[in-house]
C-alpha cells in the first residue's frame, strides 16, 4: 500500500469523521479502493456516509476500470438517493430545507 496514503489513513483516530475533497480524477475510487483494503486488513468497521447516491456512481468507475470491489464488508448511511451498495445501515429521507440537516 502506498505509505503516502497509509500515513494519511492512519492520522483518523477511530470515531473520528474524515471528509475527502478531491478535484474530478479517479482519487475517489483509489482512494475507496485503499480504503477498503486497509479496513479489512485491520478488520475495522468501514462506514461511509453515502450522499445522493456519489458511492454507486463511484463503485461504476471503479467498475470500468476493470476492478471487482467487494462492499460486503462496508456499512453505509445514505442521505437521499436510491441506489444502494454495501450494507446499507440507515435512510436520511432528503429534505430541501437545509435547517433540518443542522438540527
Amino acid at each position: 500500500m502506498d505509505t503516502g496514503v497509509l500515513k494519511i489513513i492512519e492520522s483518523v483516530k477511530p470515531g473520528e469523521i474524515a471528509l475527502l475533497e478531491y478535484l474530478p480524477s479517479y482519487i475517489p475510487e483509489f482512494t475507496l479502493l485503499k480504503l477498503i483494503e486497509y479496513s479489512k486488513e485491520r478488520e475495522i468497521p468501514l462506514i461511509i456516509d453515502d450522499n445522493f447516491d456519489t458511492l454507486p456512481v463511484i463503485a461504476a468507475h471503479i467498475e470500468n476500470l476493470g476492478i471487482k470491489v467487494d462492499f460486503s464488508g462496508v456499512y453505509v448511511i445514505k442521505t437521499g438517493g436510491r441506489i444502494e451498495v454495501g450494507n446499507v445501515l440507515a435512510k436520511v429521507p432528503f429534505h430541501p430545507d437545509p435547517r433540518v440537516y443542522i438540527n
